[in-house]
């Protein structure tokens, strides 16, 4: 890979940030270990440069967020009780709009992740719908077990769900890499 194929870079930092995402979150809240990944999609933001600019602003916003709840603040209760799994809720929102901007330049780029670009971002705002929908009625009815249930469901399959970014970003990163060096004639 030539070193200053810098989309190359910034795909895969952001592939492997959310797939240690996918792996690593828990629908309660937020770990360390997630912030640090979320980091890792940041600068896979940077690397972009100005392209990468709107999914910079959406993951900067959700690491704020995740950040937030880190904190102390949230073991206390009171208001956070309600708080922090909203917060949670918009957090994922944030990462799935950073995921969509990315793919949208992924595909820009090239060319061949075109249909794929356009289904994977539908997909998972179907399951982080279903999933937010699940969290608050977990929130409206906590003693209802079936909500608890869905939520832990919907949040593996949503997590699957950004796998799929994962691929398609690593598929960015291979078509991206292989360009055609002008300076090299035979």
């Amino acid at each position: 890979m030539d070193k200053r194929n810098r989309p190359a870079l910034g795909f895969l930092l952001a592939g492997l940030g959310v797939a240690g995402r996918a792996l690593l979150a828990v629908p309660e809240g937020v770990s360390m270990f997630e912030t640090t990944l979320t980091v890792l999609i940041l600068v896979g933001c940077l690397v972009l440069g100005r392209k990468g600019l709107p999914a910079l602003g959406c993951i900067t916003v959700g690491l704020v967020l995740e950040l937030l709840l880190c904190g102390s603040q949230v073991q206390i209760g009171g208001l956070w009780v309600w708080g922090a799994p909203l917060l949670r809720l918009v957090d994922l929102w944030l990462m799935t709009g950073c995921a969509t901007l990315l793919l949208r330049q992924a595909a820009d780029m090239a060319p061949a992740l075109a249909r794929s670009a356009r289904r994977m971002p539908v997909a998972a705002a179907v399951l982080l719908g279903l999933f937010s929908a699940a969290q608050i009625g977990a929130l409206l009815q906590p003693q209802t077990a079936l909500f608890q249930t869905a939520v832990a469901v919907l949040f593996v399959v949503y997590s699957l769900g950004m796998l799929w970014f994962t691929i398609l970003m690593i598929r960015a990163y291979n078509a991206l890499r292989i360009k055609p060096d002008r300076r090299r004639t035979l």
